[in-house]
């Protein structure tokens, strides 16, 4: 079961197994052995799979429940959680990342949102708080949720429409097949 899950994580995320292993901190032959299901999981991989990708624990073991933890299900009940609040207080972190990963500095960036300079650095440094506007602009420019961005929280839905997902390849090819058949 463990490795049938493992796979399943590294094909939800679309990336090869050599990526998986330097994402989890793990060496690539190490990897693949966990994968065909040679060698038991690592200590250092499943706190990896938690940490780095929001698995739930629970369904990686047993196979029950949603494969993500932190899951919003958008049930409107009210709760107590102290999380989001503490996660908030890095979002300036999540934001380096993304402008770091993407090759971007904050000059740059703030000339793609309008958002000063000074401001997007605030952000990056002491995680000062947005204003809504702001949010929005950097929401316009950057493929990312904002549970994610703000809170560290990623939303996955448990529908069945969730695991349709589609290439930019494939986006293309059926862009173009549209346009021959002029629908």
């Amino acid at each position: 079961m463990f490795s049938s899950n493992l796979q399943k994580i590294r094909k939800y995320f679309r990336i090869s197994q050599e990526e998986m292993s330097n994402k989890t901190n793990t060496t690539y032959r190490a990897y693949t052995s966990y994968e065909r299901g040679d060698r038991n999981p690592s200590l250092e991989l499943i706190k990896n799979l938690s940490e780095n990708f929001g698995i739930n624990l629970n369904w990686y073991f047993t196979g029950e429940g949603l494969m993500f933890r932190n899951e919003c299900e958008n049930t409107h009940i009210l709760v107590k959680n102290e999380k989001p609040v503490e996660n908030f207080k890095s979002w300036g972190k999540r934001l380096s990342k993304i402008l770091a990963k993407n090759e971007e500095t904050p000059y740059n960036f703030a000339k793609r949102t309008g958002i000063k300079e000074s401001r997007i650095e605030s952000f990056i440094l002491d995680s000062v708080e947005p204003t809504i506007s702001e949010i929005n602009a950097i929401k316009s420019n950057v493929d990312v949720s904002i549970d994610e961005l703000l809170y560290g929280e990623s939303v996955q839905k448990n529908t069945q429409t969730d695991n349709i997902r589609l290439s930019a390849d494939e986006i293309l090819k059926i862009k173009k097949l549209l346009n021959q058949s002029n629908i």
